[in-house]
């Protein structure tokens, strides 16, 4: 795999998955109150990162194997509408991805290739829970999972509320239009107990070796919100591969765009 497509196959791979002193770390000898588990669900939701548009730069370091890389990131975000992301490696922009609720674009401009269609198509090419919503998460540092029909609970350790849930999923191949066996998928969300915004992120395939470990830290915030502007990620699947993600600068800007184009000489990747 030449450099070019590993990058691109970084940054899909880290938000397909989906960060110092943390601002909201608290000691392990602190008495913390117990909550019932609605209660503790309602607080992080409460107290979720819910800005209307904001303008992220990063620089994003990955190793897998014996490779190791960096690049720089640009994001623009419009919330619960659009994702704007753009990678560049020694300042050449090598791609280019929009993404809303229900639609993906991605150009990458290394090999002259190009995506565009739904994330039914990526999870079953892939076979992750990628959404929207869950991009949208990871970015701001919001809880991945939290629906109302997910077996969950709750318990208290080393400071930090621990939210465990599992969730069954079945596989379905649209074009062959076969089903595939049901895929368990564990999550399990450490809270600070100040502020109750999430800490780490742990996601895992039962069966499989697949998963995924993301860490938060240097929380600052923004637009009224607490934003996690370091990150530590690490996907296993048949290689592990970690990341070190670290926002330079994240401001509020509501009126920006999302420019995205596709050549006419780019060949589509499926």
């Amino acid at each position: 795999m030449n450099k070019g497509s590993l990058l691109l196959f970084a940054v899909f791979i880290l938000f397909i998955f989906q960060s110092c002193k943390s601002g909201l770390e608290v000691s392990e000898k602190r008495q913390m109150r117990n909550m019932e588990l609605q209660e503790l669900v309602d607080s992080i939701k409460a107290n979720e990162a819910k800005p209307n548009g904001l303008a992220m730069r990063a620089k994003v370091s990955f190793k897998v194997e014996k490779t190791s890389e960096s690049f720089k990131m640009h994001v623009r975000l419009q919330r619960d509408s659009l994702i704007w992301i753009s990678a560049t490696y020694y300042k050449v922009e090598v791609a280019r991805f929009l993404f809303s609720p229900d639609s993906v674009i991605m150009v990458d401009r290394k090999n002259g290739k190009y995506y565009k269609g739904n994330y039914q198509f990526i999870q079953e090419k892939f076979q992750v829970p990628f959404t929207f919503r869950t991009l949208q998460a990871t970015l701001l540092g919001n809880c991945i999972e939290l629906e109302d029909e997910m077996k969950m609970r709750s318990i208290i350790t080393k400071g930090k509320y621990v939210l465990a849930a599992q969730k069954v999923e079945q596989n379905i191949d649209s074009v062959a239009n076969e089903r595939h066996e049901e895929v368990k998928r564990n999550y399990v969300t450490w809270i600070e107990p100040e502020g109750f915004r999430v800490y780490r992120s742990k996601m895992n395939e039962s069966k499989s070796k697949k998963g995924m470990v993301i860490t938060y830290s240097n929380w600052q915030k923004v637009d009224n919100c607490l934003i996690p502007f370091m990150a530590k990620c690490k996907v296993t699947d048949k290689n592990e591969i970690f990341f070190d993600a670290e926002y330079s600068k994240i401001e509020t800007v509501v009126d920006q765009s999302y420019p995205l184009t596709i050549s006419d000489k780019y060949e589509p990747y499926f």
